[in-house]
């Protein structure tokens, strides 16, 4: 019924506070969240009952986007399987959220994903990881990635860009975020979240690399560590991080060549196009990085032609 009237009066639901409540209830409650985790033991009726409540939630938001917690409340459709079609959902987040949403608004959504962040993370042995990864994926990362992409070609979408993640912002996500990832209680840090994490903060050191030098201490920190790992794929996204941080950011010369060479060696075809785009990133910055000595061919050189000889048999 809510979900009809929402159609035909559409700004109605967003003025209704108190309804608002009681859906916010509904949806919180442990008998909805049983009856959307066990579909195949449920009518048809009940299967229903989350993609209505999903729908209020988008007629709220679609007229009163201060609502953007209701935002992470739909995250959990979008990760778990389902015989329902949550596709408007997808739909409602890349072309109303993603696309549409001014800086301010960006910079709300960013704030509540560190918010529920730490919710997750105070859970411990409670926290839904794949809630936070499913979030990174379908709306923080694309939605920043709308306004941060390009926004060092105008100080216009530069302004637009710093307005979206402002300082306290990276403030907040390096302390709350970033840093606790190499306490190995906290389990909430899964192996897809870190490569999530590793992705947005790419994605910051690229565009925002002013923004980020008084964190470039924990910056390397984060994506060092992850480079230590033996997952194959957090450790790979991390060569990614490593090599974009190397580029905006001087440092050691040791760490630079032992970043490059251990790049050079990596030759496994399931890694082959992560390592491509570290190296695209970190080559273009060594002659820059690295001083060329009293030898005829600088030290970067020297070490392909080693590398070449030596383990060319398994290119």
């Amino acid at each position: 019924l809510l979900s009809t009237m929402a159609i035909l009066a559409p700004e109605w639901l967003s003025e209704e506070p108190s309804v608002i409540e009681r859906l916010e209830e509904s949806w919180s409650s442990d008998d909805r969240m049983e009856r959307l985790n066990n579909e195949d033991t449920n009518s048809l009726a009940s299967m229903m009952e989350t993609k209505y409540l999903v729908k209020c939630f988008i007629s709220v938001m679609r007229h009163d986007r201060s609502q953007v917690h209701l935002l992470f409340k739909l995250m959990p459709v979008l990760c778990n399987r389902s015989s329902v079609d949550y596709t408007f959902v997808r739909e409602f987040i890349t072309n109303e959220v993603v696309n549409l949403y001014e800086p301010s608004e960006r910079k709300a959504v960013f704030k509540e994903f560190i918010d529920q962040f730490n919710e997750e993370a105070e859970a411990e042995s409670d926290a839904d990881p794949q809630v936070l990864v499913c979030a990174l994926q379908v709306l923080v990362i694309p939605m920043l990635q709308k306004v941060l992409v390009g926004c060092q070609d105008s100080s216009e979408a530069m302004n637009a860009a710093q307005a979206s993640i402002d300082e306290d912002l990276i403030d907040s996500f390096v302390s709350d975020v970033l840093d606790p990832a190499d306490e190995d209680e906290k389990t909430i840090y899964s192996e897809t979240l870190r490569v999530q994490l590793l992705q947005l903060s790419t994605l910051l050191i690229r565009n925002l690399p002013e923004d980020l030098v008084k964190h470039r201490k924990e910056l390397i920190k984060f994506g060092w560590n992850h480079l230590k790992r033996d997952e194959s794929s957090s450790k790979q996204w991390a060569f990614v991080n490593v090599s974009y941080f190397l580029q905006a950011y001087q440092a050691p010369e040791k760490i630079i060549l032992q970043v490059f060479v251990a790049l050079l060696r990596a030759c496994q075809p399931e890694q082959a196009e992560l390592v491509t785009e570290a190296l695209d990133a970190l080559t273009p910055a060594l002659p820059i990085r690295l001083s060329q000595g009293d030898h005829k061919y600088p030290i970067w050189i020297r070490y392909t032609k080693k590398s070449l000889v030596e383990d060319g048999h398994s290119f």
